[in-house]
């Protein structure tokens, strides 16, 4: 129907004529669309929800213009919008990182949807023709630097096929995800021995079998928490009873705080997620009066189902932190494949050699290694590299705001920064002079205050050309992988139940054009591809300062190490 028709309007008369008028001017085609698909995206909606009639029917009621204007989306709209906003802006990316300075480094991970679609496949051939593929797509074959991969050991082979195409060997341009190492000594702590191979086994197993119980129950104080908590959660009766022992304690605090407190429930620990058990850990201490008054109240019941002991086995702490130690030696002793690590901290203006000095003091032959790795890269690969060297500019850079927060690891690296010796003699660089040993040699009265490596090499640039494209090479590289596991969290919301017909192509598209937005290498993205919370959070962030954003960051990061999977509060 036209708008008159829809409107039942007499076009002979001059006002219902220009109501017609009106109707048709207001209405913004490209904005109710952008409204619509911003709905379906905020709330996990299937892509195929617009083509429902009843709901095109209230559109129509609340605005004929709808159908006039044709403004209706289908389901393959979002993956025509997708496509062409990726063959739009790819390009833009392509320059942006051909024309970027030295090296561009990578991190990459797998990851299975929750349509059981493989992001990439896990056969190692595999993971490196994607990689590869990626690299010849974008045209930085000759631009690549150094990777940062978590230790499954099909990445080792991976890196192998890739440094064979690419001209390098594999192991010595791997870095290792931090946080997965951590994450794989905090297991071996918790679980013990083969603490990999125990997931594995438990995720075969069927729910509530004794079988999962008893595989838990070996695991020490942490399986049989586990244990307690999946009692809990899985019984509606004492969850609620566990709600009900909150309240009480509440009701009778004078507190009037705590009278307005909502009761919390137990977290349940996963075998996907880093830090579950953790989450799991620390709502148990929050409850722990209560889970104890709770355990008492059905001691008998726990008895016959849980079969779980008070205390925990002294021995069990004992033999699981040298396996977390272990895990840990592990990776340690794989630090001299790569000169990341060396070279990182060696070319930190407040650590260089000095912090070998003092920490491997009893092991010269280590350090001696070190200097070997770091001396290698510098003469093999950097040195010939004759860049323009221009005039040394003798303004000092800005100081920058210290930071208000802190944390351990803040204070580790504050307590073992190497206060610089004092200068004797000039220390300008002779026109042919190696830029590394005069580096090396000499020291910036201020040089044990710098927090910024990358500010501090900036400055340089002029004065070390070739050695200061070599130090953002190396203290660019990411020490973790965590991007990937951000970008598997943002695509798992792509992929709810709703939409599990939807393809990795229009996955990996959606977020590949995301992850460009926050970069800031594209600003005209459709609002399709950025929730409302994102943009409003994007907005918010563009504003701050660099302290500012860090502040955020931080804070950000801590409500979720409290509050994450934290399940509903009970009304």
């Amino acid at each position: 129907k036209s708008i008159v028709e829809a409107l039942k309007l007499d076009l002979h008369n001059p006002r219902e004529q220009a109501i017609a008028n009106t109707v048709i001017k207001r209405f913004d085609r490209d904005h109710f669309q952008r409204l619509l698909m911003n709905w379906i995206v905020a709330r996990n909606h299937s892509f195929s929800i617009a083509e429902e009639n009843e709901l095109r029917e209230i559109f129509d009621y609340l605005n004929p213009s709808v159908s006039v204007r044709d403004a209706n989306l289908t389901h393959t709209t979002i993956k025509e919008k997708a496509t062409s906003a990726f063959k739009q802006h790819k390009q833009k990316v392509v320059e942006v990182l051909r024309k970027a300075p030295g090296l561009i480094h990578i991190s990459f991970d797998g990851w299975r949807s929750g349509n059981r679609h493989a992001l990439y496949g896990v056969c190692w051939t595999n993971i490196a023709a994607e990689i590869l593929d990626v690299i010849e797509a974008y045209q930085i074959q000759d631009k690549i630097g150094y990777f940062t991969l978590d230790n499954a050991e099909n990445n080792d082979t991976a890196m192998e096929i890739i440094g064979g195409e690419l001209g390098f060997v594999g192991k010595t341009r791997r870095g290792r995800c931090f946080g997965h190492t951590l994450n794989l000594s905090a297991k071996s702590i918790l679980f013990g021995h083969k603490a990999d191979a125990f997931e594995r086994q438990l995720s075969g197993q069927a729910p509530l079998s004794e079988a999962e119980h008893l595989l838990w129950q070996k695991r020490g104080p942490v399986g049989k928490l586990h244990n307690v908590v999946v009692f809990i959660h899985r019984s509606d009766k004492l969850t609620d009873l566990l709600r009900e022992l909150q309240r009480t304690a509440f009701d009778k605090s004078p507190d009037p705080k705590v009278r307005t407190k909502k009761p919390l429930d137990v977290v349940l620990d996963n075998d996907t997620r880093w830090l579950s058990q953790l989450y799991m850990i620390r709502r148990a201490l929050q409850l722990g009066d209560h889970i104890e008054l709770l355990i008492a109240r059905y001691r008998v019941e726990f008895e016959q189902q849980h079969k779980t002991k008070r205390f925990p086995d002294p021995e069990h702490f004992r033999i699981n932190i040298n396996l977390g130690w272990q895990k840990l030696d592990k990776y340690y002793q794989l630090l001299s494949e790569t000169p990341i690590y060396y070279t990182g901290l060696a070319l930190h203006p407040a650590y260089r050699w000095k912090w070998f000095d003092r920490k491997w003091a009893g092991n010269p032959e280590w350090i001696r290694q070190a200097k070997r790795i770091v001396h290698d890269v510098w003469h093999y690969e950097y040195r010939e590299t004759r860049l323009p060297r221009m005039a040394v500019n003798d303004e000092k850079p800005a100081l920058k705001r210290r930071k208000t927060y802190s944390n351990p690891f803040q204070e580790y690296l504050e307590e073992n920064c190497c206060a610089a010796p004092a200068m004797q003699g000039d220390d300008s660089l002779e026109p042919f002079e190696d830029e590394y040993q005069h580096w090396i040699s000499n020291h910036d009265s201020g040089d044990a205050q710098v927090r910024d490596p990358l500010a501090y090499w900036h400055e340089k640039r002029f004065k070390y050309p070739c050695l200061s494209r070599m130090a953002l090479d190396f203290l660019t590289i990411q020490p973790m992988s965590a991007e990937c596991e951000r970008l598997f969290s943002a695509a798992g919301t792509m992929v709810t139940p709703l939409r599990s017909p939807l393809e990795a192509q229009v996955i990996g598209t959606c977020q590949v054009l995301r992850s460009w937005l926050r970069a800031g290498i594209i600003r005209d993205l459709d609002p399709f591809f950025v929730s409302v919370a994102e943009e409003k959070d994007n907005l918010k962030m563009a504003h701050m300062t660099d302290d500012e954003l860090q502040e955020w960051a931080t804070a950000w990061l801590e409500n979720v190490v409290e509050c994450h999977q934290e399940e509903s509060s009970w009304e």
